[in-house]
């Protein structure tokens, strides 16, 4: 319905923070370096916005590529990357924060619409798809993907909540 939420991690209760208007918004992140919440359109746009978390409102940051439909985002705090995931072809690409630019990272396999979260506790990349399936891919070893699950039923959306507290950026 084009709005963002907060959820309520005890009750699950939601609460209306605001409209962004976008269609088919799929992929949300946090960017913990610079405290800005993106959001990826999917289908209708392929493009690349910062959201506002008081309001809800969204500012088009760029185009992500013709036809690329990015649908998971995960920040890598240990590389300063703004991480996506297309679906279907399971590419992954470091997105800029500043013109949504893409550039190519690995391929480690295909998935079918999927979530993406990155473990900072581990430095391992979580992808979890429509299909059932929950990966691990390990930037250490060129990006390498394990399939760690399969059968789990239908999922879109991911997120990793970390056992430590993330440090903050290191201007360079």
């Amino acid at each position: 319905n084009a709005n963002l939420y907060t959820l309520n991690r005890n009750t699950g209760a939601a609460t209306l923070v605001g409209a962004h208007g976008i269609t088919d918004l799929f992929g949300l992140e946090f960017d913990t370096s610079t405290g800005t919440l993106y959001g990826t359109q999917f289908v209708g746009g392929s493009n690349l916005y910062r959201l506002s978390t008081g309001t809800g409102a969204a500012t088009l940051v760029g185009n992500v590529g013709n036809g690329i439909g990015i649908g998971g985002l995960a920040y890598d705090s240990k590389r300063g990357q703004l991480v996506g995931v297309e679906d279907g072809s399971g590419q992954l690409f470091n997105v800029n924060r500043s013109t949504a630019a893409l550039t190519a990272i690995a391929s480690p396999g295909n998935n079918n619409d999927s979530g993406l979260a990155y473990d900072y506790d581990a430095d391992l990349f979580y992808n979890y798809d429509w299909s059932g399936n929950f990966f691990r891919i390990d930037p250490s070893a060129g990006y390498a993907r394990t399939r760690l699950f399969t059968g789990t039923g239908s999922h879109d959306g991911l997120a990793y909540v970390g056992t430590t507290v993330q440090p903050p950026a290191v201007p360079e």
